[in-house]
């Protein structure tokens, strides 16, 4: 008797067990990313970092591993280079126009003293001054960022140079042209499964960040053999838009837009968003958008 409650214990805990690996597997369809700052990185570094994680996470493309973690897919390392210039206060001729508009305020009801007026403003014109500007310190940055696999082969990597006053300002956009374009290397795709009454069902869940009336774009893959070489050579063409209609559980299904017949198989991509017009970023009053 005492034998049997152990085997149930043991079924149980098994069972537990493999749930749990069920559930890590479900979320291992995205890749793990670790992000790291080089060694020889400047003050800036980490302040890149927390906005390309925020990046990440806001993307839905990837699972964001912790900098103790080894078993990532990836490690994407941050390398930054800053640089401080400082302008000097300097003399910069400019032509007044204070008198002008004085003059201009005291005699404007005065019709009879036009000419008078006129030629005051006449002579002040070729009059001009030093007028002195104040030193500002005018802040540089250069990042790197590379995307290195388990064999330590650089698989993308990318680069931008920024400057202005704020340091993260320069920051927020030097990071947001980068992490586009990385979203352009690993975008948010998956694959229609299913079919069923008009809707499609996706292997994209609900953590990609994707909601009700999103719009992806369906493409299918098509191979060719070289007559010549014998490579095969593989081409992707845009299918259709569908229209995200529902989340059923950590599946995203998606009804037709426009386009041709969908095909099981076919892969489903999200797009990137327009930029705004007025990109502030995170420093500022807008976060990224992809």
């Amino acid at each position: 008797m005492r034998s049997k409650k152990v085997r149930i214990v043991l079924f149980l805990i098994l069972s537990h067990v493999l749930l749990l690996i069920n559930i890590a597997s479900a979320s291992d369809g995205l890749p793990k990313i670790k992000v790291v700052t080089t060694p020889d990185s400047y003050r800036s570094a980490e302040m890149v970092k927390n906005v390309v994680i925020n990046d990440l996470l806001k993307m839905g493309n990837c699972q964001v591993g912790t900098a103790e973690q080894t078993d990532t897919d990836y490690v994407l390392q941050v390398s930054t280079i800053d640089d401080v210039i400082i302008h000097k206060g300097h003399y910069e001729r400019d032509y007044s126009k204070d008198k002008e508009r004085k003059y201009d305020r005291d005699n404007s009801q005065n019709n009879k003293d036009r000419h008078n007026r006129d030629k005051f403003r006449n002579r002040e014109r070729d009059h001009y001054y030093d007028r002195w500007v104040d030193e500002w310190v005018e802040i540089r940055i250069s990042l790197n960022l590379k995307l290195i696999d388990t064999s330590g082969n650089v698989v993308w990597t990318a680069s931008d140079n920024g400057f202005g006053r704020d340091t993260g300002k320069v920051i927020d956009q030097i990071t947001y042209n980068t992490m586009r374009s990385f979203y352009n290397f690993l975008p948010v795709q998956g694959y229609i499964i299913k079919f069923d009454n008009n809707k499609y069902l996706t292997d994209i869940t609900s953590d990609q960040n994707v909601a009700v009336k999103d719009q992806l774009i369906v493409n299918r893959t098509e191979e060719a053999i070289h007559p010549v070489t014998g490579k095969v050579i593989k081409q992707i063409h845009k299918v259709a838009v569908v229209e995200v209609v529902e989340i059923d559980g950590d599946m995203v299904v998606v009804s037709p837009v426009s386009g041709e017949m969908i095909s099981l198989g076919d892969m489903v991509n999200r797009p990137l968003k327009n930029r705004p017009n007025k990109f502030l970023g995170i420093f500022g009053s807008d976060e990224h958008v992809y």
